[in-house]
C-alpha cells in the first residue's frame, strides 16, 4: 500500500500481509502511523494513496500494536496472572505448548525464570511479586521489563486472538489476519538484546501460527518501528519490507 503523510507530503509504502520495519528521523510521525493502523487515535496525519487490494475480496488485518502496556512491574504481573489462568481454564495441550516454549525462551535467552506457587501467584527466579511476610516488592530492571512485557504481551495477544478467530470460525465469518505492531522495541536494551528479542518474538510467532494450523487462519505479520541499526538488520534478515519515513 501507498500512504501519504500530509503533514509532510511525504509518501511511503506499507505491506499489509508481510514483515515490516519502518524507520526514520524523529518527526516523521512513525509512532502516529502505527497507532493509526491500530484505530487508537482520531486524528492522524496519513493516508492512502493507492491499495492494490482494495477492489479485491482479501481479508483486511486485525492490527494489535503489542507495545501499548506500561513498563511496570505490576503489568508484568497482571499479564502473568492472566496466562496462568488462561492454562487453567482452557486446559488445552496446544496452549500448554505456546506457554511452555514463551517461559523457556525467557528462561534460557534472558535468566527470567518465571513460574507460579502452589497459590498461582507468579515468581521471578524464585522470588515472589510480593514478599507476604515483609511486604517488600520485587525489583526489575528496565531491561528486564521491557523483554518480559515484549514476549509475554506477544503471546498473550496472539492467544486472544486465536480464541476470537476460532469464534468467528464457529459462526462462519472470514478468519482475519492478524498483524503485530511494535513501537520503541529496543527501550532500555542492549543491542546484541535488541537484535535477539526480534529474533525470539518472529520465532514465537511462527510456531504458535505452526501449532494452531487447524484454524486455518492467514499467517501473522510483525511490523516494528524502530530507530536502531541492530532491529532493522534483524528484520532484514527475516525478508521483512524496509520503509523509510521522512520529514
Amino acid at each position: 500500500m501507498l500512504f501519504i503523510n500530509t503533514k509532510t507530503n511525504r509518501s511511503f509504502t506499507f505491506e499489509p500481509y508481510e514483515h515490516n520495519v519502518i524507520y526514520g528521523p524523529n518527526g516523521s510521525y512513525k509512532s502516529m502511523f502505527l497507532k493509526y493502523l491500530a484505530q487508537v487515535v482520531t486524528q492522524h496525519p496519513c493516508g492512502v494513496i493507492s491499495d492494490p487490494n482494495a477492489t479485491s475480496d482479501i481479508v483486511k488485518p486485525k492490527y494489535q500494536l503489542v507495545t501499548d502496556v506500561p513498563n511496570t512491574i505490576d503489568d508484568v504481573k497482571s499479564i502473568l496472572l492472566t496466562l496462568n489462568r488462561m492454562k487453567i481454564e482452557l486446559n488445552d495441550p496446544n496452549f500448554q505448548k505456546v506457554f511452555n516454549m514463551c517461559f523457556s525462551l525467557l528462561k534460557s535467552g534472558y535468566n527470567l525464570d518465571f513460574q507460579f506457587n502452589t497459590t498461582g501467584q507468579p515468581t521471578l527466579n524464585g522470588k515472589p511479586f510480593t514478599n507476604r511476610s515483609n511486604g517488600e516488592q520485587l525489583v526489575m530492571s528496565d531491561g528486564q521489563l521491557q523483554i518480559s512485557k515484549l514476549m509475554l504481551n506477544t503471546f498473550l495477544t496472539m492467544m486472544r486472538f486465536k480464541d476470537v478467530s476460532l469464534s468467528m470460525a464457529l459462526v462462519g465469518k472470514e478468519k482475519e489476519p492478524l498483524h503485530l505492531l511494535y513501537d520503541d522495541l529496543e527501550s532500555h536494551l542492549s543491542l546484541n538484546a535488541q537484535s535477539k528479542i526480534v529474533s525470539d518474538i518472529l520465532r514465537m510467532v511462527e510456531k504458535i501460527d505452526y501449532i494452531y494450523n487447524y484454524l486455518e487462519l492467514p499467517k501473522t505479520h510483525v511490523s516494528i518501528v524502530t530507530h536502531s541499526p541492530m532491529i532493522y538488520e534483524a528484520m532484514k534478515y527475516n525478508d521483512a519490507k524496509m520503509t523509510e519515513m521522512d520529514i
